[in-house]
């Protein structure tokens, strides 16, 4: 199903007002760097139908945090970036982050189609991940 741009429009608008894109760093001792870099796209919300037509319109899961009662919207990896294609044009505030995720994205291949990483390899998403954390600091500043 093809989405219109009103709704791209839309998604991104949302998005970035209320979402967020990481790079994530696991642990992951079987591998050689012993971490595994993962795209997470997060959208917080109250209110849970802006975040089922999200769904609806990107897939995803959508996860009720009970701590904070907040509803989330979360999308990983090929579909995170698949998302981020769709919207980046229609994006403002989060329009940088969402080019340095894209850009991350092409350095991530399939489950099961990785081989080791190369130190260039691991260095390149490690390059990512920083500069994803310093355009947030930039935005927002240091919140620790």
């Amino acid at each position: 199903m093809a989405i219109k741009n009103v709704d791209k429009a839309w998604a991104a608008g949302f998005f970035d007002g209320e979402g967020c894109v990481i790079i994530q760093r696991r642990k992951e001792p079987k591998t050689k760097h012993k971490i595994l870099h993962l795209l997470h796209i997060e959208v917080a919300q109250v209110d849970i139908l802006p975040l089922k037509k999200l769904k609806n319109m990107f897939g995803g899961r959508l996860y009720y945090d009970k701590y904070t009662k907040i509803n989330k919207w979360i999308i990983t990896n090929s579909n995170a970036k698949m998302f981020l294609e769709k919207i980046e044009n229609f994006c403002t505030t989060k329009k940088k982050e969402c080019q340095t995720a894209l850009k991350f994205s092409k350095l991530i291949k399939p489950i099961g189609a990785q081989k080791a990483l190369t130190n260039s390899q691991f260095s390149k998403r490690e390059f990512y991940y920083k500069e994803l954390q310093r355009l947030r600091k930039v935005k927002y500043g240091n919140r620790s």
